[in-house]
């Protein structure tokens, strides 16, 4: 997960960076067990997908996304927006997401950001 401007500039610096299961499963455990917030949903809005194909099968994937947090008392924000830029391989178990990156068209995100996106 990353921001625009590092994405197109090609930095790799990102707000999270999980590259294993157990960093995964940290980001759960921090939402499941240590943080403390009021009851909410998340609703994921996803359009615009292009499908791009590959030399040896693989396919280049973007989507745009709009995250819309409602709260208990029946407020809504907008949370988080941007897109979806994947490598989908074709394997013979199926296909596997090699990559993605979720480019966000803000710097602003919440601190408590543990769900995915």
């Amino acid at each position: 997960m990353t921001s625009a401007e590092n994405y197109e500039a090609g930095l790799p610096l990102g707000l999270i960076y999980a590259t294993s299961q157990n960093m995964l499963r940290d980001r759960v455990s921090a939402l499941r067990d240590a943080n403390i917030y009021e009851p909410q949903r998340y609703r994921h809005l996803i359009s615009g997908i292009r499908i791009g194909e590959k030399p040896a099968g693989a396919l280049d994937v973007t989507a745009n996304f709009l995250v819309v947090r409602t709260m208990q008392d029946g407020g809504m924000i907008l949370f988080a927006a941007g897109r979806y830029v994947d490598r989908v391989e074709r394997t013979d178990a199926g296909c596997k997401f090699a990559r993605k990156d979720v480019v966000l068209d803000s710097r602003q995100i919440d601190t408590l950001l543990a769900i995915p996106l």
